[in-house]
C-alpha cells in the first residue's frame, strides 16, 4: 500500500507541475505559484516543484525567491546532472539580475560552465 500511495503522490506532483508549466508559459505566474504550492504540499522534497517554482519567480521578477527556490531545490539533488548545473545556471541568471556580479559568476562556476 505504501508504494502505491508514494506512485499515486509522484503522479500528482507530474500532473500538478505539468499544469504550472503551461499556466505560467501562457504568462498566469501566480497561479503557477498556487499550482506549485499544491505539490509543495503532497511532495516537499521534490527537487523538480522547486525548481519550477524557481523558474516562476524568475519569470515573475523575484530573483530573490528563485535564487533561493534553486538552493531548496539542490538540498533535493543528489548527483551533478542536468538538474543541478540548470538550477546553478538559473541561480546565477538571478544573481546578475540583482546585480551580484561576483555570485553569477560562483555559481557559473558551479555549474560547470
Amino acid at each position: 500500500e505504501h508504494i502505491e500511495k508514494k506512485h499515486t503522490e509522484k503522479k500528482a506532483v507530474r500532473g500538478l507541475i505539468n499544469k504550472a508549466q503551461k499556466q505560467s508559459a501562457s504568462g498566469k505566474h501566480q497561479a503557477a505559484c498556487v499550482t506549485l504550492e499544491r505539490a509543495i504540499r503532497v511532495d516537499s522534497s521534490n527537487p523538480l516543484v522547486w525548481r519550477n517554482m524557481a523558474i516562476v519567480k524568475y519569470r515573475m521578477r523575484d530573483y530573490a525567491a528563485a535564487e533561493s527556490m534553486s538552493l531548496r531545490s539542490l538540498s533535493f539533488v543528489h548527483n551533478r546532472g542536468a538538474l543541478y548545473r540548470n538550477n546553478w545556471k538559473l541561480i546565477a541568471d538571478a544573481r546578475r539580475a540583482m546585480g551580484d556580479k561576483a555570485g553569477a559568476k560562483k555559481a557559473i562556476e558551479k555549474a560547470g560552465n
